[in-house]
């Protein structure tokens, strides 16, 4: 009897092996979702932290040097300090110089829009910033639609605050 020469698989084999990458990859997609979703907030944390940190130590440095050569506009502190802003949330975008100062991007955090009521933050509401009677710096950033930390279908944002620099 003649032995047959089999090279490769059969159809039956080929989509057995289909098939089981694709339940693979079912189970485990929304997983890698749920990690690329958890690195983007985490990002946005860590830049909040990241502009409390800065905006302590510049208010530290310009403390010490004379006051025309404050690294941070005078009209920026001026409108974060303004007594009628204390404990008042206020967009980025309308104090003069922060976002670009602090190395805010439009295209990844909203900048522009109204202001969080409260403890509500929608997609109409802007990255801001809340300076407190207590002496703390709050700040709140809103990804930014299609923006780098945007999770698709949710309101993502985060929330840093500090006293004296020290980020929380």
């Amino acid at each position: 009897m003649k032995k047959l020469d089999r090279k490769g698989f059969t159809l039956v084999e080929l989509l057995a092996v289909i098939v089981i990458l694709a339940i693979i990859i079912a189970l485990v997609f929304p997983q890698i979702t749920n990690v690329i979703d958890n690195s983007k907030i985490s990002t946005i944390h860590s830049n909040a932290k990241s502009v409390v940190s800065w905006w302590g130590t510049t208010i530290s440095a310009d403390a010490m040097v004379p006051e025309d050569q404050w690294q941070i506009s005078n009209t920026v502190k001026t409108a974060v300090y303004n007594s009628s802003n204390v404990n008042k949330w206020v967009c980025i975008d309308s104090v003069s110089g922060f976002a670009d100062a602090a190395g805010l991007s439009a295209t990844d955090y909203v900048l522009r829009g109204n202001p969080p009521v409260g403890t509500t933050v929608d997609s109409g509401t802007c990255s801001a910033i809340k300076y407190t009677s207590s002496g703390e710096l709050e700040v709140l950033l809103v990804a930014e639609t299609g923006g780098k930390n945007y999770i698709a279908g949710k309101t993502t944002y985060a929330f840093s605050t500090a006293t004296s620099g020290e980020s929380k």
